[in-house]
């Protein structure tokens, strides 16, 4: 398929231009003539990475939002899909939605077609994307999904606020730092050294360090960047990850918010499913893509696999000993009642919410230790200074 920029006119001599998806000039020409119009000229925009353009987590809210409204008037798939990529403004995202709807020209299902953009159209989208094809409710599911990935979004968002701030702060106290050993202590180490003045082990101690740092500062610098690539290159590793995510969960106000924000995922993701009309165990199947956590997928595994041998899925979640215990209450209710997918919909509200107070928490927390942190080391470099000062002042 390639994309045509093409200029036609009508049986009256008006002219139009547009574009259009399709595999050769002659194909654009039988397109135009079956609405009454006759090719004038076309021509093929210049080729592109799609790296260059990364399709966000807010492209597939508004694709979701756009296709739903689409569907829900009438609109056959194909033609939404066509219509959505007429009116995006990101290329890629066009391209893909293009490259989609020429597949199912040739009678292939949405979700098959979207299968192949894994990266755009995750295992959990494109899942939802089947349960609306096989129910006739694409509209509905997609909505539903839209809203989901928009919560995700906002829990996201105020995480990366959460680990923001502590970054800028110490960023802020190396800079700090950095400038008080290479500009602020030499100067006064002269003025010592030149009046013959005893320093205290404090003033000795930062003169030391401040001539180290001077002394070795590229090789400081190179170590720091190696650390730092090292780090990143065994955090990918598949032992690295499941180190880094086993820590996550034994640190202490870490894990407090790491499991207030995986439960209302969780909850969030099954009261969808499980609304939509999946089954338990198909559910699993799908909430298995996404659990980032190796140590806590690993529970679930064996979760799913209590399930299937017959016990309950309360005290399946229960052997876990990873979600709160107002969770598991709530799951035992709903099985009872039948109604897990209600359940679960009100809880992942509720946690929502327990989540977004623990950020609050950590950040309220996180910022008297770096503020802490920063005036400590302003201290500790002021009376390195100050002390021997005196003492020359009381000499005197």
């Amino acid at each position: 398929m390639a994309r045509f920029i093409y200029r036609a006119m009508d049986e009256k001599g008006f002219y139009t231009n547009g574009e259009h998806e399709c595999t050769s000039k002659k194909e654009l020409e039988q397109f135009l003539n079956a609405k009454g119009l006759f090719l004038v000229s076309c021509s093929q925009p210049a080729k592109f990475k799609l790296s260059a353009e990364k399709i966000k987590l807010r492209d597939i809210i508004i694709f979701s939002r756009q296709f739903s409204v689409l569907s829900n008037a009438g609109i056959s798939q194909d033609e939404c899909i066509r219509t959505i990529a007429a009116h995006t403004d990101k290329d890629s995202m066009r391209t893909i939605l293009n490259e989609i709807a020429g597949e199912m020209q040739h009678g292939k299902p949405l979700s098959e077609c979207m299968e192949k953009h894994e990266k755009v159209f995750k295992y959990f989208f494109v899942s939802m994307m089947k349960v609306g094809e096989f129910s006739g409710e694409v509209d509905r599911v997609l909505r539903d999904v839209a809203d989901y990935y928009e919560d995700e979004g906002k829990l996201q968002s105020k995480i990366r606020g959460a680990i923001t701030y502590p970054v800028i702060l110490g960023v802020m106290i190396v800079a700090i730092v950095i400038f008080l050993m290479n500009g602020i202590v030499p100067q006064f180490q002269e003025m010592f050294v030149s009046m013959g003045a005893e320093l205290p082990f404090i003033t000795q101690m930062l003169i030391n360090v401040s001539d180290f740092v001077r002394q070795n500062g590229l090789l400081l610098a190179l170590f720091l960047v190696l650390l730092i690539l090292g780090i990143r290159f065994y955090v990918k590793t598949e032992k690295g990850r499941y180190h880094v995510d086993r820590l996550t969960l034994s640190l202490p106000v870490i894990s407090e918010v790491y499991t207030k924000v995986v439960t209302a995922r969780f909850a969030r993701s099954m009261s969808i499913l499980l609304n939509s009309g999946i089954s338990l165990m198909q559910s699993f199947d799908i909430i298995d893509s996404l659990i980032s956590n190796g140590v806590v997928l690993e529970r679930f595994k064996e979760c799913k696999e209590s399930v299937s041998l017959g016990y309950t899925y309360s005290s399946s979640l229960e052997k876990m000993n990873f979600f709160p215990s107002i969770l598991l209450n709530m799951v035992a209710a709903g099985e009872k009642a039948g109604s897990l997918g209600e359940v679960f919909e009100k809880t992942s509200s509720f946690f929502d919410d327990e989540a977004d107070r623990e950020i609050d928490t950590m950040i309220k927390l996180i910022e008297p230790v770096m503020l802490v942190i920063a005036g400590a080391v302003i201290v500790l470099v002021f009376l390195s200074i100050m002390l021997p000062m005196f003492d020359m002042i009381g000499n005197v």
